[in-house]
């Protein structure tokens, strides 16, 4: 019986192996090979892997519904439309109900919901959720940070710095957490 993840990990590490590399050509040329070499091995994968797949698509729907919300709230659009709805227009009103009460977030019980439903609690595990990864966040660009005070103009980080002074750097910076 084949093992479908192992044998399309070794592709894709294979396929990526010298960089640099866009994670979508390499995807489309996997997919192209695997459809005329080893169509087995591309339809079993994505058999095996289907949950994730669509769970996947989800995520990136919600995410997407969530960054609509962000650019549109300040868009000159959606002003347009508040704008008319606080003068009686209210036509529109259905416009403005798809950008932030649609819109989905994850509560502590791992479920998605709509920000319609949530009450103030839910809000504060979501606040202190995004707090949490701005937090992650900022502690990327500082490694990044002091990785780049090390480096020189036209030198790469290999040229520059051994995996272990990485991995001191990063430890120290994770001291200050």
């Amino acid at each position: 019986m084949r093992n479908y993840g192992v044998e399309m990990r070794e592709l894709i590490d294979k396929e990526t192996e010298k960089g640099p590399y866009q994670p979508a050509a390499v995807a489309q040329a996997i997919v192209e090979a695997l459809r005329h070499a080893d169509p087995d091995l591309l339809h079993g994968y994505l058999m095996e892997h289907a949950v994730q797949i669509i769970r996947d698509a989800i995520n990136r729907r919600d995410q997407s519904v969530r960054m609509i919300a962000r650019k549109g709230s300040a868009s000159a659009k959606m002003q347009e439309i508040l704008e008319g709805i606080d003068s009686g227009q209210i036509e529109n009103i259905g416009q403005v109900r798809q950008f932030w009460l649609s819109a989905t977030f994850t509560l502590s019980d791992g479920m998605r919901h709509e920000l319609r439903t949530m009450r103030r609690g839910d809000l504060l595990y979501v606040a202190a959720e995004y707090g949490r990864r701005a937090a992650e966040n900022k502690m990327e660009e500082a490694f990044f940070r002091a990785l780049a005070r090390k480096m020189q103009a036209n030198k790469t980080v290999e040229d520059v710095l051994t995996e272990e002074e990485i991995v001191r750097i990063r430890e120290g910076l994770s001291k200050f957490k």
